[in-house]
């Protein structure tokens, strides 16, 4: 029954992508022991890319017990330690836990154009005066890259590009 609802548990992480995951305590499970019964605990905590910190004996008889789980793509970094002393044959695991920081995602580049401002006035009046009217070719090619040229010319003047750098927000923030 254990081993069910502890895949379940870790479902809910994987599912709902919870990546500040901290398992710890005292499994009572020989961690480092294939032969174990319940050495398919550690094969279930990998398989949900979860990452096992203890890595030494944590019992007298040299096995590990005990275990501070993580998923594997955390910000918390354990610093797990243990004493060999203990009234009991369990030694007592300590664990530092410190949080590295998620770095900013590099900012990007925005380009875009303000045209809620043109002043239609103003830019009928210079489309009126362009080349296009003033002078109008008349065959279709050359026709075609004279709008297109005069037309990007007066988007320039009365709507330039604009470009901007913008950060998306950090994760903590979303």
């Amino acid at each position: 029954m254990f081993l069910e609802d502890f895949s379940s548990f870790l479902s809910i992480d994987a599912n709902y992508h919870i990546s500040r995951i901290l398992i710890t305590g005292n499994f009572n499970v020989h961690l480092d022991n294939p032969a174990d019964h319940f050495f398919s605990v550690l094969s279930l905590v990998l398989s949900f890319n979860c990452a096992q910190h203890v890595n030494f004996p944590t019992h007298d008889m040299n096995h590990i017990l005990d275990s501070v789980t993580t998923s594997a793509d955390t910000s918390f970094a354990p610093a797990v330690s243990v004493t060999h002393w203990s009234p009991s044959d369990h030694f007592p695991v300590f664990t530092k836990l410190s949080i590295n920081p998620t770095p900013l995602p590099p900012p990007t580049l925005h380009s875009f154009r303000r045209l809620h401002s043109i002043h239609s006035r103003s830019l009928l009046t210079d489309l009126k005066s362009s080349y296009l009217i003033v002078d109008p070719l008349k065959s279709p090619g050359p026709l075609l890259v004279a709008y297109y040229t005069a037309l990007s010319l007066l988007l320039d003047k009365h709507a330039p590009i604009v470009s901007k750098l913008s950060r998306p927000p950090s994760p903590s923030n979303s």
